[in-house]
């Protein structure tokens, strides 16, 4: 044993410094980068194999057994750390949980407020005017747009029909669509009117 110790010792301990290296850079992910540096500091100061060698010429101790010392002194180091980790996670949970309380208070606050404002609204309100009036209403609207409606047929009734008429300049007679001769007009007598009146103010007559 001793002398597997004597051969073996400096790269087991050198194994136990990467070990706790490695578990110190990990726990910047799991704990937060301020439990890592302590873990890392102390792992660096009691593991590291040149320290421990320092150590081992000052204490004429084998170099395993303060290299076994320092693990066990490191492991506690990390569970308390783990310990106080914890508790500071629950703190937080329960800071995160008091404060989610306090914001849905403070939300159905609101909404109960802005439900005692709409019911106040409703019974300032004044009531719907009844059907009856509304009903009359409705009829007087009706009967005005009627009138207006049969104002304006008996306008375009009365205005006069606009027609194209064509007359003759040869006979002196004027012709309207319905008329049998109103296509058989030569080109070089033919006069086009927008109108009877337009035709009669020119001088001509309407043809049977």
């Amino acid at each position: 044993m001793n002398k597997f110790i004597k051969e073996h010792g400096q790269v087991i301990l050198w194994f136990i410094f990467l070990v706790f290296m490695i578990i110190s850079l990990s726990m910047v992910f799991t704990h937060g980068i301020g439990y890592a540096s302590i873990v890392f500091i102390l792992s660096f100061v009691l593991l590291c194999p040149p320290i421990v060698k320092f150590i081992q010429r000052k204490t004429r101790l084998k170099k395993v057994v303060l290299g076994a010392v320092s693990a066990l002194v490191m492991t506690l180091t990390m569970l308390m750390t783990n310990h106080f980790s914890d508790a500071k996670k629950e703190e937080q949970r329960k800071t995160f949980q008091e404060k989610k309380e306090e914001r849905d208070k403070k939300i159905e606050e609101q909404s109960s407020a802005d439900n005692d404002s709409e019911k106040k609204e409703q019974q300032v309100a004044p009531p719907p005017p009844p059907k009856k009036r509304i009903d009359e209403q409705d009829g007087e609207k009706n009967e005005t747009v009627q009138i207006a409606q049969n104002k304006e047929t008996q306008t375009q009734l009365q205005q006069p029909k606009k027609v194209i008429v064509r007359a003759s300049k040869k006979n002196g007679y004027y012709y309207t669509p319905t008329h049998p001769s109103y296509n058989n007009i030569a080109a070089k007598n033919l006069l086009v009117f927008n109108s009877e009146e337009a035709a009669q103010k020119a001088g001509y007559r309407r043809a049977a």
